[in-house]
């Protein structure tokens, strides 16, 4: 954001895809989203969270046993 507009970068940018000559164009504000915008996200990540943490709960507590191998019939 120290570019002023027409302004160039002064060293090539390096990405897969190459090198790039950057020149800023436009400099605009960019409004942050109200949280009433935001809420459904906002639940959907702690509900994700909540149930991620139910399930390392789960796993950090469970007792795992080896099961003796299933005996097979025999074909006489």
């Amino acid at each position: 954001m120290s570019l002023n507009k027409g302004a160039l970068l002064p060293v090539p940018f390096h990405s897969a895809l190459g090198y790039h000559v950057i020149q800023l164009q436009d400099k605009r504000e960019v409004p942050l989203p109200s949280f009433d915008a935001l809420k459904p996200q906002i639940q959907n990540l702690a509900a994700q969270r909540q149930a991620q943490q139910y399930m390392a709960d789960l796993m950090k507590n469970a007792k795992i046993a080896e099961a003796a191998p299933a005996k097979k019939k025999s074909s006489k």
